[in-house]
């Protein structure tokens, strides 16, 4: 399964990929900045202006690009490698820019008009997927759902322009147009694409279940719209949203253990020990995220759950527990990464820094640790995690050195 393109520019996947690596590490350096900002603020520098960028370029700088490279490996049909290159290029203008403009105006001119130029090009990137990219016939409505729920999260940061202008951004209206943005993207890109891309790539055989699968797709789909009730419970509503936020988070749960059934084999697929943990922790911990849903959905359990710690917590899972482990594991299998003991090490303090961050922000609230101690617990986490994905930097040594 190794792939290795390189075009004649020479920007093939392999550099592409650690294009959005790149990323990675800045979203990691500004983990760290912001960790440390909560304990020791400095003037002139706005916390709010930072995460803004953090948030950003994590789904957009790391996710959002290595999910481009994937698709060029495994969805790429008839769409051209020109289209690939010149796309990216766009995209890494609009995240340059981002990187440039959140941390000094926040949701500003600037920012607002890259953020434009990125969903530009998302759309651009979904409208030629949709058109001329190739799945095995039970993959597509997979792939095209990822595409739609991308597109659909879209709608969230519209709004944020026309609702600020009057004068609402203290209102639970603009609340639940971030939380739109991220349920639909951490909920539904991402899902329905690491999970197409896994069927894609695991090759769909004839003792797969098409019935089973597209019961999979109902569950999951049904269950991502029904769920975003979860991100309305904040505002103590009436009890017919419980009970939204109760079956959606059931169908997801019950959609992805069919899935499971059909597809968990794909493990197998990968050549070596090491990418296999790393599949199947994505595996479980999009249970876990699944499962946690569905108690967060039980009236006793939402204000828990609607504590910022675990609010974070939820994004944190999916972006280090499940996406990041899995792009790594078809990066390594692609011959994307290296696998030297250098790679390995960087990974294994990688996911130590995820784990002891998940950890803390799931266990505070219920441990009820001091503010101040869990804060520097989380600050040190993120220094593991920098390390790790500065260590990790898929470089390989100079042909002939």
């Amino acid at each position: 399964m190794e792939d290795r393109q390189t075009g004649a520019s020479g920007w093939g996947r392999e550099r592409v990929f650690a294009v959005a690596w790149t990323f990675l590490l800045v979203v990691a350096v500004l983990g760290v900045t912001l960790r440390a900002l909560v304990l020791w603020p400095v003037d002139g520098v706005r916390y709010a202006y930072v995460l803004h960028a953090h948030s950003h370029l994590g789904f957009l700088g790391w996710v959002f690009n290595a999910f481009v490279v994937v698709a060029w490996w495994q969805f790429a049909g008839r769409v051209t490698d020109r289209f690939f290159r010149r796309l990216f290029v766009v995209l890494q203008v609009a995240n340059v820019g981002m990187l440039a403009s959140f941390p000094v105006q926040g949701y500003g001119p600037v920012s607002i008009a890259f953020s434009t130029l990125h969903m530009t090009g998302s759309a651009v990137f979904a409208w030629r997927l949709w058109r001329r990219g190739e799945a095995a016939p039970l993959v597509r409505p997979w792939l095209r759902a990822a595409l739609v729920l991308m597109l659909i999260s879209g709608l969230g940061p519209l709004t944020l322009g026309p609702l600020a202008a009057m004068d609402l951004r203290e209102s639970p209206w603009y609340a639940m147009s971030i939380y739109f943005y991220l349920h639909f993207q951490y909920n539904g890109w991402f899902v329905f694409f690491v999970l197409a891309a896994w069927m894609q790539m695991s090759g769909v055989h004839p003792a797969v279940d098409a019935g089973r699968v597209r019961l999979a797709w109902w569950g999951l789909a049904v269950g991502c719209v029904g769920s975003f009730a979860l991100s309305a419970l904040w505002m103590e509503p009436p009890g017919w949203v419980f009970v939204v936020a109760l079956g959606g988070g059931v169908a997801q749960v019950l959609g992805l253990a069919v899935w499971l059934r059909e597809f968990a084999g794909g493990t197998r697929r990968f050549g070596d020990r090491p990418g296999r943990w790393l599949a199947v922790l994505a595996l479980a911990m999009l249970a876990v995220k699944m499962v946690l849903q569905v108690v967060g959905a039980v009236p006793v359990a939402a204000a828990l759950v609607n504590e910022r710690f675990v609010v974070i917590g939820f994004l944190h899972l999916v972006f280090l527990g499940v996406v990041t482990p899995l792009l790594i594991a078809w990066a390594r299998e692609a011959g994307w990464m290296p696998r030297g003991w250098r790679t390995s090490l960087g990974i294994a303090a990688f996911l130590l820094g995820a784990g002891w961050t998940l950890v803390v922000l799931f266990g505070v609230p219920v441990a009820l640790v001091p503010g101040g101690a869990a804060l520097s617990m989380l600050l040190a986490a993120a220094v593991v995690m920098l390390v790790g994905v500065a260590v990790a930097f898929p470089v390989r040594p100079a042909r002939g050195g």
